[in-house]
C-alpha cells in the first residue's frame, strides 16, 4: 500500500463516527407493527446501543492531546 493511499487516523476516526451513527441509526429506527423489539432482544439492543456510547466516548478521547 502506497503512503497517498493510507487515510489519516483522524480520517479514520471520522469515519468510525459516522459507522457507529449509522448502527444507532438503525437500532432504533421505527419497525412495523408487531416488529418492535421485545424481552431479551430489546435488552439486548439497549446494551448495544450502551456500547456505541462508549466507543463514541472513546474516540472523543482520542482526540485529545
Amino acid at each position: 500500500m502506497r503512503p497517498q493511499d493510507m487515510m489519516t487516523f483522524e480520517e479514520a476516526r471520522n469515519r468510525a463516527y459516522e459507522l457507529l451513527g449509522d448502527v444507532r441509526d438503525l437500532l432504533t429506527a421505527e419497525f412495523e407493527p408487531g416488529g418492535v423489539p421485545t424481552g431479551l432482544v430489546a435488552a439486548a439492543a439497549a446494551e448495544a446501543l450502551r456500547h456505541i456510547s462508549a466507543a463514541e466516548d472513546a474516540l472523543d478521547r482520542t482526540g485529545l492531546e
